[in-house]
């Protein structure tokens, strides 16, 4: 509903003839006094005199904001009929039903304020703590002009929205490539045309909310991991919301190492707000290379664990922890902490492996039981000499562990280095369920604080879980995905879809055609779908947690050749 000004109701007269004074009195800036015996006076006009009775008030408390004064302003000829306690009593019984006016305009008002527009969500949420309140008004329509200023659209979009209750469910499967949840609906129930100036616009089309499962997130303790980074402060500060996201408040401790020119201040200030955000961290500064001191950090993090220490894990900046519960059972049930195991993948992209070698490669995550990180930090010195200088640090730690203890590398089919570059549909479709994930603001354009957010509704495991509707498939926290008529939805369970690029933007560009393989990670891959002749693609562009707790997913597919762009909201509440 558009915004509404003030109401102000400025003055009820009767016919009279005013006095001098009178009329002197009401031309005055000055404003109308309370009322009092005062204002009662008579002219020495004989049966032309006047009454005047003047009421004013202040409603200074109005919903947080103060409104105009308003008066009411009565003149009555002292010859009337009526007696003066008649006159008295009838200026009350105004004053009465002005202020019951006022209390009806003030009403009218609050129910039209429109929410703040920094931040300003597009649509006023109806959540209120506890309780899913649908409130028809606000969620059957739109501002069209803020969306188009936002997002900078098309003069002209299609739009659509759709509420979504979710309630996380232990009956509910962990989705795989081969399957997915169904729901057998259409999610939205048609597109409306929008216009980039139209301000605020009843949707035509406002569909039901929709109760979605999705499988438990558990809490667990993640005390027992240690985890390790190598980087620039300004780094850090950036990548502070995603581990947040992952380890705040799970008990897992963090190593952050950092170069000898790096600010004190910074680092200390840095250090309290990591903690403020439930991260266990310390900050320390390294004399050495950053490859070398991604390399020491097993031996100070063996030297900072604890009793409960049993994993130690070396990973980059941008590594992301989709659902930090996994990983935490993935280890307790597959692996051995209590003798030296190294665990990590490969490259996907084979001829890296070819080029550089059988090893955990470190974007992925670089994972050693505390036995086998107590010796590769006894021999760290020794490995560091060793190594060539433009040997990486999970280069130098495979042939760290290779050489001095028996441990193999344990490939976990479930991390992911992401050596790919381009359209990452083909992955965050698949439904695959990743416990890391890299490259995401680098090779491919994935960036985990638009997906995050939905976590807060549906737990971590939502994140990335596919949902097939009548009309579009829904990958959470990614894609909207509209299959033409010819195109059987059975092909989301057939694999990975091949959208990455076969061609680097560097100088060996035929051979990277020729040579990388990926096959050996995503098994056989499915052909691409051509983009608006087999498939219309809205991608995710913004994630907002409101300040009632909802969380407003943006999708967009952008026009081209002159055709409009295209808005598919979700808006995410708790349940009851």
């Amino acid at each position: 509903m558009p915004y509404k000004s003030h109401y102000r109701v400025t003055s009820i007269t009767t016919d009279y003839t005013p006095t001098s004074e009178a009329v002197r009195r009401r031309s005055s800036s000055a404003p109308l006094r309370n009322l009092d015996m005062t204002d009662f006076r008579q002219s020495d006009s004989g049966s032309d005199d006047t009454t005047e009775i003047g009421i004013n008030r202040r409603y200074s408390e109005f919903i947080g904001k103060p409104m105009s004064k308003w008066s009411v302003t009565e003149m009555l000829n002292p010859d009337d009929v009526w007696s003066w306690r008649r006159r008295h009593l009838l200026s009350r019984v105004a004053a009465i039903i002005t202020m019951a006016m006022i209390v009806v305009a003030g009403l009218s008002y609050f129910f039209s304020y429109p929410i703040p527009k920094l931040p300003r969500p597009v649509m006023p949420s109806a959540w209120r703590t506890g309780d899913v309140v649908q409130d028809t008004a606000r969620l059957c329509s739109v501002d069209s002009s803020y969306l188009a200023e936002k997002y900078h659209l098309s003069s002209s979009f299609d739009y659509a929205r759709r509420v979504i209750v979710a309630k996380q469910s232990s009956s509910v499967k962990t989705q795989s490539t081969s399957s997915m949840n169904t729901v057998n609906e259409p999610l939205f129930a048609g597109m409306q045309k929008m216009h980039s100036g139209g301000g605020y616009v009843d949707l035509n089309y406002c569909s039901p909310t929709l109760t979605l499962e999705a499988p438990t997130t558990p809490k667990v303790d993640g005390s027992h991991f240690f985890f390790g980074i190598s980087t620039q402060m300004e780094r850090f500060r950036t990548a502070l919301p995603k581990l947040q996201y992952a380890l705040g408040h799970t008990g897992a401790k963090l190593l952050v190492t950092t170069g000898q020119d790096e600010d004190e201040n910074v680092m200390r200030d840095l250090t309290t707000e990591a903690r403020s955000l439930g991260i266990d961290v310390t900050i320390e500064k390294c004399d050495l290379s950053w490859i070398r001191c991604y390399f020491m950090l097993w031996r100070r993090m063996y030297q900072l664990r604890t009793p409960q220490t049993e994993w130690m894990v070396a990973m980059d900046d941008d590594t992301f922890i989709p659902s930090f519960s996994r990983l935490v059972e993935r280890f307790r049930t597959r692996y051995d902490s209590s003798v030296p195991t190294w665990v990590g993948t490969l490259s996907e992209d084979f001829s890296q492996v070819m080029n550089i070698g059988w090893m955990a490669f470190g974007g992925a995550g670089i994972f050693l039981s505390t036995p086998l990180a107590g010796i590769v930090g006894e021999h760290a010195d020794e490995c560091v000499a060793e190594a060539n200088e433009w040997d990486g640090g999970d280069y130098i730690t495979a042939s760290c562990v290779m050489k001095n203890s028996h441990a193999k590398l344990q490939l976990d089919p479930d991390l992911y280095q992401m050596d790919v570059r381009g359209n990452s549909q083909g992955f965050m479709e698949s439904g695959f369920r990743p416990t890391t994930l890299h490259h995401l603001y680098t090779w491919i354009w994935a960036p985990p604080e638009r997906a995050m957010p939905v976590a807060s509704i549906c737990g971590q495991e939502c994140l990335f879980y596919r949902y097939q509707f009548d009309d579009m498939m829904l990958s959470n926290g990614f894609s909207l995905v509209q299959l033409k008529k010819d195109i059987d939805p059975g092909i989301w369970m057939s694999g990975f879809e091949k959208t990455w690029n076969l061609v680097t933007d560097g100088t060996d560009g035929e051979a990277y055609r020729v040579n990388r393989v990926f096959e050996h990670k995503f098994s056989k891959l499915r052909p691409l779908l051509v983009e608006g002749e087999e498939k219309e693609s809205y991608i995710i562009e913004e994630s907002v947690v409101q300040e009632d707790g909802s969380v407003q997913q943006i999708y967009i597919k952008r026009g081209v050749d002159g055709k409009m762009d295209a808005v598919l909201e979700l808006l995410w509440l708790r349940p009851h």
